[in-house]
């Protein structure tokens, strides 16, 4: 039983990711991966903002954030929801981020004011440190198929990422981890999606994965803060 316990969380993150794309399309040859991640990471270059929906299962030293929803801006300004796993366990909170600093608004009391946890929207949408140094480093990638995701028709590739470079966005990262990509199959090869999964780290406990949805990109400004 401990272990059925362990793999539910990750079997229902599989679940809801296979969920939010389309039957594959299976026509046609598929674009080279390497071409698909290139064109990827420079259009990255130029994103200034966009709406993501993060989800983490299982746990990562130091990674406090268990989901969160919202926009992020490349300046490091965000603002969305967000589930926090706190000494009292996990809690729902309204947040602001801006110059640095994180903003959480409780439902039943005050606004609180911290340092920016890990991974900060900052990191995710710098030019070398963000998700753009994941396209690059990705090694012993593959085009798998031709999918629909969020209504949007996008190439899956798949690959591994070295820990060193994984660090730079999550500190406590123990191993390197498999990657799956989802590129735009448009000219502008948008990255949709990313799935990410670590080893176990000991024995007793399960894998770990991250699920990254990006939609809306550029589609305004920087968020302002309202808190």
């Amino acid at each position: 039983m401990p272990a059925r316990r362990r793999l539910t969380p990750v079997l229902l993150l599989v679940i809801s990711l296979l969920g939010a794309c389309g039957m594959p399309d299976t026509s046609g040859p598929l674009p080279d991966s390497r071409t698909l991640l290139d064109a990827s990471a420079e259009g990255l270059r130029d994103l200034r903002d966009v709406r993501f929906d993060y989800g983490l299962t299982g746990e990562i030293p130091g990674v406090l954030l268990r989901s969160a929803h919202g926009r992020a801006s490349a300046n490091g300004a965000a603002e969305g929801e967000a589930e926090i796993e706190t000494p009292d366990g996990r809690v729902a909170r309204g947040f602001v981020v801006e110059s640095g600093t994180l903003t959480l608004r409780d439902p039943a009391g005050p606004s609180t004011r911290e340092p920016v946890p890990a991974p900060a929207p900052a990191t995710l949408l710098d030019a070398d440190r963000g998700l753009r140094s994941l396209l690059t480093a990705a090694r012993s990638t593959r085009t798998e198929n031709r999918e629909e995701v969020d209504g949007v028709s996008a190439y899956r590739v798949g690959g591994t990422v070295g820990r060193e470079v994984l660090a730079r966005l999550l500190p406590g990262v123990w191993a390197d981890a498999d990657l799956k990509f989802w590129i735009a199959e448009d000219d502008g090869r948008e990255l949709r999606r990313l799935w990410l999964q670590l080893p176990a780290r000991q024995d007793n406990r399960g894998v770990v994965a991250i699920e990254l949805a990006l939609a809306d990109h550029n589609a305004q400004d920087a968020p302002a803060a309202r808190y």
